[in-house]
């Protein structure tokens, strides 16, 4: 692909860390942003560098409702 990607949405099926590290591989300068929501059987990484995009999606909707999490990723 010769193209770089800024912005990444889509369903919940394509939720996991395969994509979002085939999304990375093709970002633009900046981190694109990816939006896909995960299954509500989704759990926190256990990544120790820090929370990863995934794993903010995961909290905020753990907290402030599905709803809440689609308003702001809009």
């Amino acid at each position: 692909m010769d193209a770089s990607i800024r912005h990444f949405f889509t369903d919940g099926a394509f939720d996991g860390w395969p994509v979002y590290e085939a999304v990375r591989r093709y970002q633009s300068e900046d981190d694109p942003a990816i939006i896909i929501p995960p299954r509500r059987t989704a759990t926190l990484s256990d990544n120790t560098d820090g929370p990863t995009e995934r794993d903010r999606h995961i909290k905020m909707i753990h907290e402030h409702g599905r709803m809440a999490w689609q308003k702001a990723a809009d």
